[in-house]
């Protein structure tokens, strides 16, 4: 799968040497990183189904490096258990804060042997 945009070129440079340089500003790097990683994150989305037997994704304001999955859970109906997390930002210069969120995951069902 390939991207469906495309990245702005890049200025060429022709040096003493006579070899050519590409040159590119800082926000040019940045916009570029930031297309290779979105497109690295649908990759990864699309085969989802193929590595995990069950994928959960939120979007947040700033990224978490601090997840604490806390001990007690609660029954959320017949099929669910509700489990409780603690996440801590890691902003940019901005306040940090921790946020409490609840997750329902679906029960383990049991595995049967085949006879």
């Amino acid at each position: 799968m390939t991207p469906s945009t495309t990245a702005p070129a890049a200025a060429s440079h022709s040096s003493k040497n006579g070899t050519t340089s590409s040159s590119k500003t800082p926000l040019q790097t940045d916009v570029l990183e930031e297309r290779l990683i979105d497109a690295e994150y649908k990759i990864w989305k699309k085969n989802t189904p193929f590595l995990y037997d069950f994928v959960m994704t939120h979007s947040l304001e700033w990224p978490s490096l601090t997840t604490q999955w806390l001990p007690k859970t609660h029954t959320a109906g017949p099929n669910a258990t509700e489990h409780s997390l603690l996440i801590g930002t890691h902003t940019t210069g901005e306040q940090n804060y921790l946020m409490m969120a609840t997750c329902a995951l679906p029960k383990e069902q049991p595995v049967v042997p085949a006879d």
